[in-house]
């Protein structure tokens, strides 16, 4: 039993390894984290023995939910479905990173962009 389970596991990974979705989601869940260690670092809120947990609350969640939809959206035929949750996915992605830049001191976005007059 664990002899086809093994290789269809993974011949899943290797799927959704190539997709470039999951290539981009995990760099901006990389930069997102690069980010967010160097705030906590200007911060003085940074604790190394978090930072496994970090990575394992952050990469896990986020990879596992655009899997789920990358294998629903090829099993009925809707690869769009992936995209679509690929692209809220980055899209909270880099509120986080713009937020973290606020911390650093960086505003990527001018203030005059982002008030209403």
């Amino acid at each position: 039993m664990i002899d086809t389970i093994l290789p269809a596991i993974r011949h899943f990974l290797l799927w959704l390894w190539s997709q470039w979705q999951t290539q981009w989601l995990i760099y901006t869940i990389l930069a997102s984290v690069i980010v967010a260690v160097a705030a906590s670092l200007r911060t003085g809120t940074f604790y190394l023995a978090k930072l496994p947990e970090f990575l394992w609350r952050k990469i896990l969640p986020l990879t596992a939910v655009y899997a789920t939809f990358a294998a629903v959206g090829k099993s009925i035929q809707l690869e769009w479905i992936a995209t679509a949750a690929w692209a809220l996915l980055e899209a909270e992605l880099v509120a986080s990173i713009l937020d973290n830049l606020k911390k650093l001191g960086i505003e990527p976005i001018p203030t005059s962009l982002t008030k209403a007059d």
